[in-house]
């Protein structure tokens, strides 16, 4: 049985409808959208290589980078799960991100295989690869890596989007999930 055409602005106005934020909360949440593209194209100027935009010119320093490597690790699901691991659990669920950031600090500070990649003037981990092994191994990492990476933003993208969908009260029938799973891709 065909499916009927849905008008996109009902769609968006059911969607909408019965939410618990207020015009505060989304004048919050675009805001903070809104500075988040703006430094993102302010920044992009700076990345005239790949080098530049990988590796940031290779000039991060040791803070910036523990700060860089907690930024990238610690996101919105990870923020929910250990959320709801403390509730379930208690205070004992404390122990996950007391090991993350302990574990971020080290490898920061000591530049646990971060250093040796530096070193070598490496930017990806499929680069080390072709340099130890041969351009076959750098393929099938660059393959698994790309496969990996793309099946974990799915997943986050999706779950972000449902977990904001249930913050904010949006009705999850009515196309709240692609709605909110669109602004999330921007970004990335």
């Amino acid at each position: 049985m065909e499916q009927p055409l849905i008008n996109a602005s009902v769609t968006l106005k059911d969607a909408i409808a019965g939410t618990n934020f207020s015009t505060v909360d989304w004048v919050i949440v675009s805001a903070y959208l809104m500075i988040s593209v703006v430094i993102g194209l302010l920044v992009n100027r700076y990345a005239k290589s790949m080098a530049a935009y990988i590796g940031a010119g290779r000039s991060v320093g040791t803070w910036l980078g523990i700060a860089t490597m907690t930024g990238t690790e610690l996101g919105l699901v990870t923020v929910m799960y250990n959320a709801e691991v403390g509730y379930r659990d208690g205070f004992a669920s404390f122990h996950i991100g007391l090991i993350f950031g302990v574990m971020v600090l080290i490898i920061g500070l000591t530049g646990f295989i971060v250093g040796p990649l530096r070193r070598q003037k490496v930017l990806t981990i499929p680069e080390y690869y072709g340099r130890r092994f041969n351009r076959n191994t750098r393929i099938l990492g660059g393959i698994i890596l790309a496969t990996a990476g793309i099946l974990n933003m799915g997943v986050f993208l999706s779950v972000g989007s449902k977990f904001l969908v249930g913050i904010t009260g949006l009705n999850p029938d009515a196309m709240a999930v692609p709605i909110d799973f669109t602004p999330l891709l921007v970004p990335a």
